[in-house]
């Protein structure tokens, strides 16, 4: 069986009630620490669950699976597989 999403949208507007930062906040951190570390638009595109529609290139000639996202993300951010 294979989720959607991992939380659900009300599960983490429950997390996030009273915390010092939000959600976006994190989406905002991930974007730009992407960006400084070299890594491809439209893969952080994908990874960040943008819209594809009108994308072309993504939509059609630039499938990538779960196993290459993987070893994109980790290359890019420098994780070590465990």
């Amino acid at each position: 069986m294979h989720l959607k999403a991992l939380f659900s949208q009300s599960h983490i507007t429950r997390l996030f009630k009273d915390a010092p930062i939000q959600v976006k906040d994190l989406r905002k951190y991930f974007s730009q620490e992407w960006d400084r570390r070299g890594g491809p638009t439209s893969i952080k595109k994908i990874l960040m669950g943008h819209s594809l529609k009108g994308d072309v290139d993504l939509m059609h000639y630039n499938y990538q699976s779960e196993e290459d996202l993987k070893s994109i993300y980790d290359k890019v951010m420098e994780t070590g597989s465990e």
